[in-house]
């Protein structure tokens, strides 16, 4: 399981530079929420008739998440 985790980030890494150079949606449903040059805010819908949302940050925030607004 661990190594599994650990072979996607590896993975990763690698495409998010290529990507980001490309400027490009991710892949396997990431949508783009906000992108600059300090962070990129990615979410991925829930199930089919749910309210739930994945939320992934990449990046710097400098201050407290309650503070940081994402419109």
């Amino acid at each position: 399981m661990i190594i599994y985790f650990l072979s996607m980030l590896k993975s990763a890494s690698g495409n998010a530079v290529e990507s980001s150079k490309a400027n490009e949606i991710p892949h396997g449903g990431w949508k783009i929420e906000q992108d600059n040059e300090d962070c990129r805010v990615m979410y991925k819908e829930g199930p089919a008739g749910t309210p739930f949302h994945k939320l992934l940050v990449e990046g710097y925030l400098d201050g407290p998440l309650d503070v940081c607004k994402f419109d």
